[in-house]
């Protein structure tokens, strides 16, 4: 048998009969999802029992809609040791677990955020001793978080680059922190380019630590060394062509003098044949007064310089 409180049964939807029709009946309003948990620790008339209860579950509603409860009790034995009676009180806890399960969908997506992004997330004390490296950093630096907390952050740092970085943990931290760009020294002795971009972190006022991002430059370095070496070799290029087309020209007005005492047939047809090829000379000048435009655009607008 099975009582209950007037509340209790009118948040089932029993109205306010206190008397549940049997053991079925309360199971009937659990969710379905969940009714094995409770068969499990309240079970009805098979053992072993649990002395103390403590049990999370959601109940249907007539409307459909779903509530969680949070039901604690006790298992109450005779001197036999046959279970006699359970007591105990249910408590709706809907507000506090849907706060949690929201918790719960936040740091799962700050999980899947810090665990699948290329930036590798970072905090340290104010003295620069990494307290938490994000599992990525394996994928993309191959030192493994535990290897690299409780070490100093300039550590991983290229030897040319560590003052630089050291610098920015010495001091006041709010005066000398800011973002920098260097380089990590891989294990592997490879070296990659990377952004550190930081902040502070304050509690009750007082700095405590570091917390930042490590953005891995490497790629975007390599892909301006490109830009810049494709760029040279457009002004050789360019420079090669305003030579060659020099070269052709002296040669050119040579032959066509000569072809000109020459006279007669012969030498006019020389002249046609030269005139076809300062056409073609002149289209490579076209070419090289567009190439050069194209030059400074890129000059102007991508920063890009010859050196």
């Amino acid at each position: 048998m099975i009582h209950w409180s007037k509340e209790y049964a009118a948040l089932l939807g029993h109205g306010t009969d206190t008397n549940c029709p049997d053991y079925e009946a309360w199971v009937s309003c659990i969710h379905p999802d969940d009714r094995d948990l409770v068969h499990r620790l309240i079970p009805k008339n098979t053992g072993p029992y649990e002395r103390d209860i403590d049990l999370e579950y959601r109940i249907v509603l007539p409307d459909g809609s779903t509530r969680w409860m949070n039901d604690r009790g006790r298992v109450l034995f005779g001197p036999s040791g046959t279970p006699l009676r359970v007591l105990g009180i249910s408590v709706d806890i809907t507000a506090r677990k849907l706060v949690e399960l929201a918790l719960q969908q936040e740091q799962e997506q700050y999980k899947n955020l810090v665990t699948n992004i290329n930036d590798v997330i970072f905090t340290t004390d104010i003295h620069g001793i990494l307290t938490y490296v994000s599992p990525v950093i394996g994928r993309v630096f191959g030192i493994s978080p535990t290897d690299a907390v409780g070490r100093h952050f300039s550590d991983f740092i290229h030897p040319e680059d560590r003052d630089v970085v050291r610098a920015m943990f010495s001091g006041t931290p709010d005066e000398t922190l800011q973002d920098v760009e260097t380089r990590v020294l891989l294990q592997s002795g490879g070296v990659k380019h990377i952004r550190i971009s930081v902040r502070l972190v304050s509690t009750n006022g007082n700095v405590t630590g570091v917390t930042g991002m490590i953005t891995d430059l490497t790629e975007r370095r390599q892909l301006e060394e490109l830009k810049v070496r494709a760029f040279k070799q457009i002004e050789q290029n360019l420079e090669q062509l305003a030579a060659l087309n020099d070269q052709i020209r002296n040669p050119l007005s040579v032959i066509v003098l000569l072809a000109g005492i020459t006279g007669g047939r012969e030498g006019q047809k020389i002249i046609d044949q030269a005139m076809e090829i300062d056409a073609l000379v002149k289209k490579l000048d076209q070419g090289w007064a567009e190439s050069a435009k194209v030059r400074e655009f890129l000059k102007k607008h991508y920063q890009i310089s010859g050196g």
